[in-house]
């Protein structure tokens, strides 16, 4: 594990929870795609935990398109209903990753 990400990413967490700085946040979905696996769950256990006040984020991350499969997987897990047109959008998605993660995260959706 790189320790100085998983740091920046506990900082990014604090000062985006703290002042909502979006620039903050985005580290958090940014280290979705870390090549740590250890940081990668970090980012997502803290987005998860933050529950519907990360929906912006995860908003602008789906509109930029080329999701990373785990950030739809969080989206599911946090229960972020709001997103379902948006996640819908990728169950045909040419990465079958990706398609797979859509389809858990509506369904983890619907169970929440």
């Amino acid at each position: 594990m790189k320790l100085g990400e998983a740091v920046k990413l506990f900082a990014a967490h604090c000062l985006w929870r703290v002042t909502g700085a979006k620039s903050a946040g985005r580290v958090l979905i940014r280290g979705l795609t870390s090549s740590e696996e250890n940081n990668r769950l970090i980012a997502g256990m803290l987005l998860v935990r933050s529950g519907a006040k990360a929906s912006p984020l995860y908003r602008e991350a789906l509109e930029r398109g080329s999701p990373p499969p785990l950030l739809l997987r969080v989206i599911g897990d946090g229960g972020v209903r709001d997103l379902h047109s948006q996640i819908a959008r990728y169950l045909d998605s040419n990465d079958p990753n990706v398609a797979r993660a859509a389809a858990y995260a509506l369904d983890a959706l619907k169970r929440s």
